[in-house]
This record gives C-alpha cells, sequence and structure tokens, in this order.
C-alpha cells in the first residue's frame, strides 16, 4: 500500500511520564504560608473522551483541591496557602459516578518562601481493583464490567513519547552504541526527523529535533526513515526520504552522518524524482560502500543511488516502473547480488529487478498481485 501520514491523534495520544508542579510563593518565609500549586499535565490516555466522568484532587498540607479535567489540558488547577515547609502531596483521579480510584501519584516536597519550585510526580498507580474481580477500575470504567470486554483489557498501558508532528515512519538501531536500540522518527507535519535514545530499561529518552533544512525545497514532508552505515565509519548514520510539496514536486533523499554519540551532523541532500515515499540501503554494486534505492510515486519510477562511501551519492539510474509506493532490496534469486522488489500502487502488482552486481539490473517482471474473484 502507498504510505500515508497518519492522522494527528492531537494531545490525547500522550502518555502522562511526569506531572510539573510550580510552586509560586508569594508571600512568607520558611514555616509561614502563602504558597500557591499551579498544576499541569501532560494526559492520561486512559481517559481520553471520558473526561466528564472523572475528577481529579491534589490533597496537600491538608487541603484537597478539585483540579479540571478536560481533553484539552487534561488537568489544571490551583492550591493557594499552602506552607513553607516539606509537605507531602497526593494526585487522585476518582470515577464522578462510582468514587472509585482509577490512579494516583504522590510524594514529598519542600516550599521555600520566594522561590518557584518544579518537581515531577512518580507515574501513576492505576491497578486499583476495590471489588476483587481481577480487573482494575479503570479497565471497568472503559469497558463495563463485562468479563468477555474486560479479558481483553492489556494489564500494562503502553508508553508515549513526544515526537515532531505527523510522525510517519520509524526506524530502529544503535545511534550511540551503548548496546540499546534508539528510535527515529520521519516527521512529515513538522518537516524534521526526531531521535529518541533508548535507555537499558526499555524507555526513551526525550526526542531531539532535527529540522530538514534548506536544500533548495520550500517543504519537504518526510515520508520514510531507514538507517545504515553510509560512510564507512562503523556508525550508524539515518537517510530520510522527503516527498516535496505537492506530486508535482521534486523530493530528496537527506543522509544524517552520525557522530557515534547518538546526535548527527547536518544533512546531505541529494534530488530523486517526484514525490519519493520508500527508500531501502543495500550494497548493490559489491564495492563495500552502501547505495541507495527510492520509489518515485509520482513520477513512477525508481532511482539506484550508488554511494561514494562518504555519505554521498553519484547521481541517480532511473528505472521506469509506474506508481510505485514501497520499494525493498534482498537476493531474491541466490547469486549473492541484491536484487530490487517494488509494489505498484494502482495496478496492484510486484515488479521484480534482478542485479547484475554492477550497480545496474535488468528488465522488470511484473507479477500481480490484487484483487480476485472466485466462481462457483
Amino acid at each position: 500500500m502507498m504510505h500515508k501520514p497518519p492522522e494527528n491523534t492531537g494531545l490525547l495520544c500522550m502518555m502522562l511520564l511526569a506531572i510539573g508542579l510550580l510552586i509560586g510563593c508569594t508571600s512568607g518565609g520558611k514555616g509561614g504560608t502563602g504558597g500557591t500549586v499551579t498544576i499541569q499535565s501532560s494526559p492520561f490516555p486512559e481517559l481520553a473522551e471520558m473526561t466528564s466522568k472523572v475528577n481529579a484532587y491534589l490533597e496537600i498540607a491538608g487541603k484537597s483541591c478539585i483540579l479540571t479535567v478536560d481533553p484539552d489540558t487534561t488537568l489544571s488547577g490551583q492550591c493557594p496557602d499552602i506552607p513553607m515547609t516539606a509537605n507531602s502531596y497526593n494526585l487522585k483521579y476518582v470515577h464522578t459516578e462510582t468514587g472509585l480510584t482509577l490512579a494516583e501519584a504522590g510524594g514529598t516536597v519542600n516550599f521555600e518562601g520566594g522561590q518557584n519550585i518544579v518537581i515531577s510526580v512518580p507515574s501513576l498507580t492505576k491497578d486499583f481493583d476495590d471489588d476483587g474481580d481481577g480487573y482494575t477500575n479503570i479497565g471497568e470504567m472503559i469497558f463495563g464490567s463485562d468479563p468477555e470486554s474486560l479479558s481483553s483489557y492489556p494489564f500494562e498501558r503502553p508508553a508515549y513519547y513526544y515526537t515532531g508532528e505527523g510522525p510517519n515512519s520509524l526506524a530502529l538501531g544503535d545511534l550511540n552504541g551503548d548496546g540499546v536500540l534508539d528510535v527515529v522518527t520521519a516527521d512529515r507535519s513538522s518537516d524534521s526527523m526526531s531521535v529518541l535514545l533508548g535507555k537499558k530499561d526499555g524507555t526513551f529518552q526525550t526526542a531531539k529535533m532535527y529540522t530538514m533544512g534548506s536544500s533548495g525545497i520550500d517543504i519537504h514532508h518526510p515520508e520514510e526513515v531507514t538507517m545504515g552505515d553510509m560512510n564507512g565509519d562503523n556508525r550508524l548514520d539515518v537517510v530520510v526520504i522527503s516527498s516535496g510539496a505537492n506530486s508535482d514536486s521534486p523530493g530528496d533523499l537527506a543522509v544524517f552522518l552520525g557522530n557515534g554519540d547518538g546526535t548527527l551532523q547536518s544533512p546531505i541532500f541529494h534530488t530523486i524524482g517526484n514525490q519519493p515515499i520508500s527508500v531501502a540501503l543495500g550494497d548493490i554494486n559489491l564495492d563495500g560502500n552502501m547505495d541507495a534505492v527510492t520509489a518515485n510515486y509520482s513520477s513512477g519510477d525508481v532511482a539506484v543511488l550508488l554511494g561514494n562511501g562518504d555519505g554521498s551519492f553519484q547521481p541517480p539510474i532511473i528505472y521506469h516502473t509506474n506508481e510505485v509506493s514501497s520499494i525493498a532490496l534482498g537476493d531474491l534469486n541466490g547469486d549473492n547480488i541484491l536484487d530490487m522488489v517494488a509494489s505498484v500502487f494502482y495496478s496492484q502488482t510486484v515488479v521484480v529487478l534482478l542485479g547484475n552486481g554492477d550497480g545496474t539490473f535488468q528488465s522488470s517482471n511484473t507479477y500481480g498481485i490484487g484483487l480476485f474473484r472466485v466462481c462457483v
């Protein structure tokens, strides 16, 4: 299928990872009063489209301050006149109809006069099961009490991480050589690329964004990202395909050379055809350098770019194939030479081009994969 950008689901797709409590100390010193807690948070995804059924409370210094829960900000409100001392706090989400606790988190923060303090609340605890039936209160709020529905409720929710807008593709690889996989995304709507370095516990650091930069194209629209060692330094580099402003605009291939520590250099650009939407990497001409092939949808062709071994490429060699939507490289006939496979969107076919081992390909063979009907 042709690659299409995912719909922007907005803030409701973000996991509540940490909640910032901003304490504005308006008067008084240690032991005095006058501190005001202003709270804002990242969203709590299970509550999407159900905020009318949830109340949130911040319990601190003997106060229980109700917070506003809505689809845009998810959590906001204030708690005034907090003593300037060490205060324990508890953040709690409660189901309005039953009073059941859906999630909570707590800790201690020390307020000092004349200071603004930002703290991070621990991850929410969400495993409350007041009726002891083995299903959490959250699960029952979302799915009801029907056991069959509840049996499909996941016990652990996925973690969500910010990237640029409209992430359209991702790739995995160890960019900083620590033995842990990292994530790179092609962010179509924000014309950027995001790098999320992995941690040994399976979580990721905050994304670092790289703008696509200037290549003579006003709007890039990154479509697909992959990784490979493009300059032979044994460090992973990032390759991004961008489709351009519209179907009549030229797109480009950008190479971000890796520094080996998780950071990337400024991109090297190559113009490759109209609306490129897929890319594959491999050594096509057996010279030890990484090469690239791209599927150029609007111009109805694939481009072969032979690598120079420094992150740059020779001028593209074009093979006409009609509206190619995806492309891959692999040894299809066992001769230890990479061949090319491309899917053609509207004709519902797969095109195979056998490699010659010198960077060129033989005439294509076409195989139908479209819809069929069986008559009995």
